[in-house]
C-alpha cells in the first residue's frame, strides 16, 4: 500500500490546490484594476498636458488660472519680468515624450511614475473641479 493517496491526503491537496487558486485569482483581479488605473491617470495627465493653453484660455478667474498654473508648475519664481519655473511630474515627462524623437530612452522614466499616487494627488486636487469638462 505505500504511495497510495488516501482521500484525507488528496482532500488536503486539493484544499491547497483551491486556495491558491483562489489567491491567484484575487491577485489577477487586483492587477486588472491596478492596469486600468494606470491607463485611466495617464489618459488623464495626457489629456491635461495636450490642452493646458485651452483650459488656461477658458479660465476667466485670475484665482483658477493661478491654481492651475500651480498644479502644472513646480518652483514658479520671478526675476525681474521674467518668469522661471520646471514643469512639475509628470507633466514634464509628457513634455520629454514629446519632444522626443526616441520615446524607448525616456520609457523607464514614465513607467517608474508613482501614477497610484498621482491619480491620488489628481482626485484630491481642487484644480479640476473647476475644468472637469476638459477631463
Amino acid at each position: 500500500m505505500a504511495g497510495r493517496i488516501t482521500k484525507d491526503i488528496y482532500d488536503k491537496k486539493h484544499q491547497e490546490y483551491q486556495d491558491q487558486v483562489q489567491t491567484l485569482e484575487i491577485e489577477m483581479s487586483e492587477h486588472s484594476k491596478a492596469d486600468y488605473e494606470y491607463q485611466n491617470t495617464v489618459a488623464t495627465v495626457i489629456s491635461v498636458a495636450r490642452r493646458a493653453k485651452t483650459i488656461f484660455d477658458n479660465s476667466s478667474e485670475p484665482a483658477r488660472k493661478r491654481q492651475f498654473l500651480n498644479y502644472l508648475l513646480q518652483n514658479p519664481t520671478v526675476d525681474g519680468k521674467k518668469l522661471c519655473f520646471t514643469i512639475a511630474s509628470p507633466f514634464n515627462l509628457v513634455l520629454e515624450l514629446a519632444s522626443s524623437p526616441n520615446w524607448l530612452r525616456i520609457q523607464g522614466k514614465f513607467r517608474t511614475v508613482d501614477w497610484k499616487k498621482m491619480g491620488f494627488e489628481m482626485e484630491k486636487s481642487e484644480v479640476f473641479t473647476f475644468f472637469p469638462h476638459f477631463l
